[in-house]
């Protein structure tokens, strides 16, 4: 495919995206999610020329860069996720055509630019779209550093992961991953342990003023506190919520009081790096008092990341989220938390059902492209395209909503592309095959004289 034909293409999807925005102008404020508004005080913070010393670990500093840049307007914070999302597109056709060939590189991307959450988080003000972009470009960086033997290019790749991890901090062991690619390459162990070196190196350049800086303001070498709070008020709390049959969102209620009165009774104050040790410590304690229970809540609840996703229906002002369907999901199944989020509205269903049915072929896709990938010995290009987008799924746990699958998304289409062409061609083959069955059989031969 030539450039002209895929400028066209970014075109199309650039005037979906027009028409939704224009759709979605009606209330700006849509776009706020809950979580915009910690990112916005740190926003704030980097406005007024104070965001080094602003006393929070809570929030990575990329995002509220972001939005600071744009001035925290809202059209514009839409407009510029747009035009990411829309670059992320281009990317995800280079790495497939690098690692696959153009046309399923233009495949994947024809199939994640109508996806439903591709569409709707380049509308939330939320970190979703400005990480899979770095993510999607450390990941090219990367592919083309083994093609080219590129020390500069790995770095690269190594840089923008750590603004990735700065991005969203679930990606703390991300770095783990490609080290895992680097050591399965065919190249000599000191050519691993060099390529290895750049890769962490520029990493660290990244990530570690950050994590010095939480510790000068708020008392911890750490990258994020959120992980900390997650752990103590997803991950424990589905945990009791599993063995108990308790109701997550009261549990919650309950924990930030055990939490206060723990504080208490070490005599510590009530701060960010205190709150962090002794969450963490609550939850480690709980978790590893039924492990064997955990790792199955754990691993059942990351599925919730591969549900479909409704942020469309929500910008648009058909339905609206937070209305706790999340916990009815893990309280009562998937038929009760649909019945509660669309509440009889059928139109709101009709909207998302090709969005859903165009999810399951992806899904359906992908697990044959894997098959596909792996039967034809392309193994290399199966970890680079899976292990990422498995870290992504199963690492959240709890915590995990169909919003965190959109980084996973250019990868799984990516796989998933392999698996068309495989179901493709089986389905031409059988159609060749039936056409030929039912072609009438004519006698060639000349007629024979009788005696």
């Amino acid at each position: 495919m030539n450039n002209k034909k895929l400028i066209i293409l970014l075109g199309f999807f650039v005037l979906i995206r027009i028409v939704i925005l224009i759709a979605a102008l009606a209330d700006p404020s849509r776009a706020i999610a809950p979580d915009t508004v910690t990112y916005q005080k740190f926003s704030q913070a980097i406005m007024a020329g104070a965001g080094w010393e602003y006393p929070s670990a809570y929030r990575t500093p990329v995002y509220p860069v972001f939005l600071a840049i744009l001035l925290e307007n809202i059209i514009l914070s839409i407009i510029a996720q747009s035009i990411v999302g829309l670059s992320t597109l281009a990317f995800v056709y280079a790495i497939g055509r690098e690692l696959l060939d153009s046309k399923h590189g233009l495949i994947a991307i024809i199939l994640l630019a109508i996806s439903g959450e591709s569409i709707s988080h380049s509308f939330y003000l939320l970190t979703e779209t400005l990480f899979t972009f770095f993510l999607v470009l450390s990941i090219y960086c990367y592919v083309l550093s083994r093609k080219t033997h590129s020390g500069m290019l790995l770095g690269l790749s190594g840089l923008l992961m750590a603004i990735g991890i700065l991005t969203r901090p679930l990606a703390v062991l991300f770095p783990l991953v490609f080290v895992f690619f680097i050591a399965i390459e065919s190249i000599s162990l000191h050519k691993k342990i060099q390529k290895i070196s750049i890769f962490v190196l520029a990493c660290l350049v990244i990530v570690l003023p950050w994590m010095f800086r939480n510790l000068q303001h708020v008392g911890l070498f750490t990258i994020s506190t959120i992980s900390n709070e997650n752990l103590y008020y997803y991950s424990a709390v589905a945990l009791e919520s599993s063995m108990t049959g308790d109701n997550e969102g009261v549990l919650r209620e309950k924990y930030a009081q055990n939490l206060e009165r723990e504080l208490g009774l070490r005599g510590l104050e009530d701060s960010e790096r205190n709150r962090a040790l002794v969450a963490s410590d609550l939850a480690t304690r709980a978790i590893l008092s039924s492990p064997v229970e955990y790792l199955g809540v754990h691993l059942r609840t990351s599925m919730n990341s591969l549900l479909p996703d409704t942020g469309i229906l929500e910008i648009l002002g058909i339905t609206s989220g937070q209305n706790g369907t999340l916990d009815i999901l893990k309280q009562k199944g998937l038929f009760a938390a649909v019945m509660h989020y669309f509440n009889g509205n059928m139109f709101a269903l009709l909207i998302l059902f090709p969005f859903i049915v165009l999810l399951g072929i992806i899904y359906l896709a992908s697990v044959a492209g894997g098959y596909s990938l792996l039967k034809s010995g392309n193994w290399p290009t199966l970890l680079i395209l899976s292990l990422p987008a498995i870290y992504l799924i199963l690492l959240p746990g709890p915590p995990a909503e169909p919003r965190f699958r959109v980084p996973a998304m250019p990868l799984i289409c990516l796989i998933s592309t392999q698996g068309i062409s495989m179901i493709w061609s089986r389905l031409e083959s059988i159609v060749l095959h039936m056409r030929q069955q039912s072609k009438p059989i004519t006698n060639t031969e000349s007629p024979k004289l009788r005696d």
